[in-house]
């Protein structure tokens, strides 16, 4: 018992001896533990600092390599634009092609890319009704009546065309006529009013020089200047169509230059027969003359403007009249209507013992515009020069005025010196209730054609009884839009005429007319 009592305390006392040496083992593992412990963490990191920097380098890499990559394909754009600048003389040239195109006034065309070449279509057409009253001073007047009626008056289409910038090119064919005559066909006659070429490269002054040479109406007159679409009344004055019967007028054969600035005008041209005329030598109709026109705008100021100008036109080769073995001269004109085409006044020089030798005229004009008023006349003097016979001449003129009642002007055109039509600024429509452009004019005409003439005796055979003609004509012109318009038109007129023979009658007369047109045009 006491062996075993022993024993125990001895083991006790040895477990109490072995604690501080227990307690001293396990302190170094924790301290071991707690250093791989720091290790592990530092270890982290290390490769967390290491991502990071790993991440930074991928993304350097890729922005690396965007870089070059764009470098790349500038450097292969620019490859590209020199192998094409090498080759280019190797493959085949290609351009844009032409464009549709469509004038202010509606004229439809066609324009090359580099707007050195164009063309555009035209046309014009023109119905008149007219009522007409006319009062014969005697029975032995001509006519004794004139028509009332409906007349096609004109019926145009044509072109006109630029070619390499310099070169031009119009045609305008009329399958309607001006005065209702019928052809040997048996049917109304037609033909050229214009069919030209003309040249505007040559420019030796700081002007518009133009070259021309075919059909045309020569610019010669200020009522002439632009046509026949652009009249304020429905027919140009008495003095005016007598004049253009010497070597100018619609459809006269022309060789000769214009040069213009937007103040000057001037033209000189030779003329021949007018286009459908026979050329035969039977015929005996070829014509030549020479004509020119000179005017200045002394004052303008926008669309405002004072003019002046002056013009002439000499006969050179004096063969007018078909089947006739000698040189003869009419000059004849319609009572400012060609609804009926008789002639009120008719004048016919030369016969086979007093051939015509020459003949023309000289002319001064004038024209004021402000605002939407215009006004504008000519004055004609003609001479006629004949074999045998004393020289006569005669005396003509006109004066007419224009006011717009909506505001618009008539646009001066320095190529023609002349004015253009009213451009509506509110053309008509029922939806914006615009009316278009209205203006109203009027019109004196007068022309004495006798010459060495005494009224009711026996006179010498140098006397000339073409008569005193007065016309006056009140208008109103109703512009829908740039391409149709409508014109009425009442005309008062007479003829004071004698006779050379007796019994010496008046062979005049009165006659008072109503006139409405119709036009649409591009």
């Amino acid at each position: 018992m006491l062996r075993r009592i022993s024993i125990g305390v001895l083991s006790a006392g040895a477990l109490l001896a072995a604690r501080p040496a227990f307690a001293e083992t396990t302190d170094p593992v924790k301290n071991q533990i707690r250093e791989l412990q720091q290790q592990i963490q530092q270890q982290q990191e290390m490769l967390k600092k290491q991502q990071e920097m790993l991440d930074h380098l991928v993304d350097a890499e890729k922005e690396s390599q965007a870089r070059a990559d764009k470098a790349q394909a500038a450097a292969d754009t620019a490859n590209a634009q020199v192998q094409a600048i090498a080759t280019a003389d190797l493959r085949p040239a290609t351009s844009p092609g032409p464009t549709i195109t469509m004038s202010p006034r509606n004229r439809p065309g066609w324009r090359s890319a580099d707007g050195r070449n164009q063309i555009e279509l035209l046309s014009l057409m023109q119905f008149d009704f007219g009522l007409n009253d006319f009062h014969p001073s005697s029975s032995a007047s001509v006519p004794q009546k004139i028509q009332s009626g409906f007349n096609a008056r004109r019926m145009q289409i044509g072109f006109n065309a630029t070619f390499q910038e310099d070169w031009h090119a119009e045609l305008a064919y009329d399958f309607g006529n001006s005065d209702e005559t019928i052809a040997a066909s048996g049917g109304p006659t037609a033909g050229f009013k214009k069919a030209l070429v003309s040249y505007t490269g040559f420019r030796p002054f700081s002007t518009r020089t133009s070259i021309e040479m075919g059909y045309e109406t020569p610019p010669i007159f200020l009522d002439e200047a632009l046509g026949s679409s652009s009249g304020i009344f429905l027919e140009h004055p008495t003095p005016d169509r007598l004049a253009t019967g010497y070597a100018s007028g619609e459809g006269r054969a022309v060789f000769g230059l214009r040069d213009y600035t937007d103040r000057f005008f001037g033209v000189i041209m030779l003329t021949g027969p007018k286009a459908g005329d026979n050329h035969t030598a039977a015929a005996n109709q070829e014509q030549v003359g020479i004509t020119g026109r000179y005017t200045y705008n002394f004052w303008r100021s926008g669309a405002n403007l004072f003019h002046l100008g002056a013009g002439f036109q000499r006969v050179v080769q004096p063969t007018f009249k078909s089947g006739s073995t000698f040189n003869s001269l009419s000059l004849s004109d319609e009572a400012e209507l060609r609804v009926d085409p008789t002639n009120i006044i008719s004048v016919s020089f030369g016969s086979a013992k007093n051939p015509v030798r020459s003949g023309g005229t000289y002319s001064a004009e004038f024209a004021a515009a402000y605002g939407p008023f215009l006004a504008l006349g000519e004055y004609y003097h003609y001479d006629v020069q004949r074999q045998g016979l004393a020289d006569v001449s005669f005396q003509g003129a006109y004066g007419e005025v224009t006011w717009s009642l909506t505001g618009e002007r008539h646009n001066y055109v320095p190529s023609a010196a002349g004015f253009a039509n009213l451009s509506p600024a509110n053309p008509i429509s029922l939806s914006w209730g615009n009316f278009g452009a209205l203006e109203v004019a009027a019109r004196y005409s007068w022309v004495n054609m006798n010459d060495k003439f005494i009224e009711g005796i026996a006179n010498s055979p140098d006397a000339v009884a073409g008569g005193v003609q007065q016309s006056l004509t009140l208008g109103m012109n109703w512009y829908a839009n740039n391409n149709v318009k409508f014109m009425l038109n009442y005309i008062h007129g007479f003829l004071d005429r004698g006779s050379l023979t007796a019994p010496y009658p008046e062979t005049g007369g009165s006659w008072n007319e109503v006139a409405l047109r119709t036009q649409f045009g591009f």
